[in-house]
């Protein structure tokens, strides 16, 4: 089972001071995926980021981003698969990302996700601004949210309570969010992922699970 709801895009700043150690701000962006392939717990809809308008807001959010000056972007992709995000950013500098995709990525479903994603459609957008040569992969894959498993025990101990208390959770996030994806901008489908309360509760969904 994949990963949950959250999506963090991290911009890292070094900075030094005259005879300080050295020192780096981080600016966390917590987003939804862009390209949503339905492997998440809760169920969202799509999302349509390659329309005028949407497009428009990107350049908007990221021409933002840029007056933080990050040296480092850091995304949701396996940490040992650096080589083909490498060989990605090189495609989308050279300008001709598009062309490339379409030819290596025939598979509808893989395309959009190469053309979707918040990882092309920010980070590479962010780093190509900031004049970046490299987007770091962060991500570390070799853990689980064993959210079936957890239901499945929960079954088998007739704890019903708790199993209805998990998937109600799931329903009401999925109707909140849904409802958003479908009346917010992006803008403001953003700045409402940020916020401390679905931040909080974020951390509940998968906290809650865990330690029951």
């Amino acid at each position: 089972m994949k990963q949950f709801f959250l999506f963090l895009l991290c911009f890292a700043l070094a900075t030094t001071g005259f005879a300080q150690p050295l020192q780096s701000d981080i600016l966390l962006l917590g987003t939804f995926h862009f390209n949503n392939p339905g492997g998440d717990v809760a169920k969202t809809k799509t999302f349509d980021v390659m329309t005028p308008k949407v497009q428009a807001e990107l350049e908007n959010i990221v021409k933002k981003i840029s007056v933080f000056h990050p040296n480092k972007i850091f995304v949701e992709w396996p940490w040992n698969e650096q080589q083909e995000l490498d060989v990605l950013y090189e495609a989308y500098l050279g300008g001709n990302y598009e062309q490339y995709i379409n030819a290596t990525y025939p598979k509808p479903s893989k395309r959009d996700f190469y053309l979707k994603s918040e990882i092309i459609q920010l980070a590479f957008r962010a780093g190509k601004k900031a004049k970046l040569t490299r987007i770091h992969a962060i991500d570390y894959k070799k853990t689980s949210f064993p959210f079936d498993s957890v239901m499945k025990a929960m079954q088998t101990a007739k704890q019903v309570a708790l199993m209805q208390q998990a998937q109600e959770a799931s329903k009401r996030y999925e109707t909140s969010q849904n409802k958003k994806l479908e009346t917010y901008t992006l803008t403001q489908l953003l700045l409402d992922a940020n916020t401390k309360e679905k931040l909080v509760l974020e951390k509940a969904l998968y906290m809650n699970c865990v330690k029951n």
